[in-house]
């Protein structure tokens, strides 16, 4: 039975970061040398306009290395900003409809957390990226933050941490499908 709240959830985050205040299971094996290297990597399924999700894991996380059949290029490594705590990276560029945005050095970071799949940034940052995107705006209320655009637009954004652009799936900048 699991009391004080916890609801089994494996963190992939640093022992500071533990409600338990623990070595969190990854960094247990690394610490004993029980890794072949010392790595992670996780595999996140997409679920779009599917009704039921029975038929795959949602996801496969890799301890001890890669699982190169579900990736496509290199890896590129890039050193954490901080003491481990999150996985913090430096932003040094972001590109929205093939235009850059200016990414301000005292705002440039990101949290990659495989729980959360929001980037935030400071809000003049998130108009400058909107703006990109003919016919988006701004929505209130409780959806205070986030953005509609037209159905048909699609949306193409790239991030770097260091050299590689990274694209983001233009299915990943679109919460809702109507």
């Amino acid at each position: 039975m699991i009391s004080n709240g916890l609801s089994g959830l494996m963190g992939l985050g640093f022992a500071p970061l533990s409600f338990l205040l623990t070595t969190p299971f990854w960094e247990t094996l690394y610490l004993n040398g029980q890794l072949s290297e010392p790595l992670f990597s996780f595999y996140l399924e997409r679920y779009i306009n599917q009704p039921l999700i029975n038929s795959s894991p949602g996801g496969i996380l890799t301890l001890g290395g890669t699982n190169s059949s579900l990736y496509q290029g290199s890896i590129e490594y890039t050193n954490l900003t901080f003491a481990p705590s999150f996985w913090i990276l430096n932003v040094s560029s972001i590109t929205v409809q093939g235009k850059a945005i200016s990414v301000p050095t005292s705002s440039n970071l990101a949290v990659i957390d495989t729980a959360n799949t929001l980037i935030g940034a400071p809000t003049s940052m998130i108009s400058d990226i909107w703006a990109q995107v003919p016919g988006s705006m701004a929505l209130n209320g409780s959806y205070t933050g986030l953005y509609a655009f037209p159905c048909n637009t699609s949306i193409t954004v790239s991030m770097s941490f260091g050299g590689t652009d990274w694209d983001i799936s233009p299915v990943d900048m679109n919460r809702w499908r109507l």
